[in-house]
């Protein structure tokens, strides 16, 4: 759904309810635009009942912008540009053959990332790791405000680790909802 009121939009007119429908941050082809509105554009909000399919036929889309050819290719096939592996994994995309092992991975690192934490806690596995009074005393004596928000947002994630995860999600949750203004939900997660 749109982040706003789009029912006045000059090109939603002939769309019933277009505040109920999917939106999507597009870029569009530059020679349709020369065609349509007489130049190029950049992206655009598009409503999911204004979009048409591209015809493979014009062949490769052309854009307004640069593509690292690295993260960005050309899919002839499907006709449009396709991630890279390591795109597609930074955006929590299926990567394949190869997801089975990366979730695996990433389990692994959280597991680690956690034990380290409850380990400055004093309740972890690791030894020889900072303790709080020890992030304590770096936060007082940084000498910038942005080592000590870094310290700091340490100090945070250290506070909000749990040896159950699942308290840890439900506590990510409240805070993402208290972000978003979302107070009730905040207190019910």
């Amino acid at each position: 759904k749109p982040h706003m009121d789009v029912s006045q939009w000059d090109g939603l007119q002939g769309v019933d309810n277009p505040n109920e429908k999917p939106f999507y941050h597009i870029r569009p082809d530059i020679n349709d635009c020369i065609r349509q509105f007489g130049g190029p554009r950049t992206w655009r909000y598009v409503c999911q009942d204004n979009l048409e399919p591209y015809d493979l036929k014009h062949g490769r889309i052309e854009l307004e912008m640069e593509l690292d050819e690295e993260e960005w290719g050309w899919d002839n096939e499907n006709g449009w540009f396709a991630p890279s592996e390591e795109i597609r994994f930074m955006h929590a995309e299926d990567v394949g053959d190869n997801e089975e092992a990366i979730v695996e991975t990433i389990q692994k690192l959280k597991d680690i990332i956690s034990d380290c934490f409850l380990s400055v806690q004093g309740n972890g596995s690791i030894t020889g790791l900072y303790s709080l009074d020890d992030l304590f005393c770096l936060l007082n004596s940084v000498g910038k405000l942005e080592d000590a928000i870094t310290v700091q947002d340490m100090i945070k994630e250290v506070f909000k680790e749990f040896p159950d995860s699942s308290l840890r999600k439900q506590l990510d949750a409240g805070i993402s909802e208290l972000i978003e203004g979302n107070t009730k939900q905040a207190l019910e997660t």
